[in-house]
């Protein structure tokens, strides 16, 4: 769901329903050290918006979990899961900091935000507006604050678009966003 949520915050999910299993991004590796080198099943990325379909469609090999299953906690399917234990750890944090797809869908977001609101508006209006898309809520001022204070800070570095983007992957690893929806 929280891979789910980050494509939804951004725009990216696909709505595509029923199928085949979808392959989404996977580190480079991962799937190789549970196959055989001449095994005929190798982890393709699927094309076009089947690598943002509902985690529900992901391909499963239980040797071979996708990864971001395994970090948060989805059970192995080798047995009936009544309920499904919480955690949250380091390791999920950096799962939603640096997986491509996360990075992808704090790119998405990023654009969403620069092209929705009219045309000239100010940055607290495009960052509210990011902030209502990953937690479903407007902003207070004190929630505000710091985000347009961390987008001030880049873009004077590197521009209006990478602070966006790095506003955006903030947004979508906020803890109301992750455990809240």
């Amino acid at each position: 769901m929280i891979r789910d949520i980050a494509m939804a915050s951004s725009g990216l999910l696909s709505n595509k329903m029923f199928g085949p299993p979808v392959m989404p991004y996977q580190p480079e590796g991962v799937w190789g050290n549970f196959v055989n080198q001449g095994d005929a099943d190798h982890w393709t990325l699927s094309p076009g918006e089947d690598r943002y379909r509902r985690g529900l469609y992901t391909f499963v090999r239980r040797s071979a979990r996708y990864p971001s299953l395994a970090v948060f906690d989805a059970p192995t399917r080798e047995f009936c899961t009544a309920r499904r234990t919480k955690s949250d750890t380091p390791l999920q944090a950096l799962a939603t900091l640096n997986d491509p797809l996360f990075w992808e869908a704090a790119g998405a977001l990023a654009r969403r935000m620069a092209s929705e609101p009219a045309p000239g508006a100010p940055p607290a209006e495009r960052i509210a507006l990011g902030f209502r898309a990953a937690t479903g809520r407007r902003p207070r001022g004190a929630e505000l604050r710091p985000l347009l204070a961390l987008y001030e800070r880049r873009r004077a570095a590197d521009g209006a678009r990478p602070a966006l983007h790095l506003v955006g992957n903030v947004l979508l690893n906020l803890d109301e966003t992750l455990s809240n929806h």
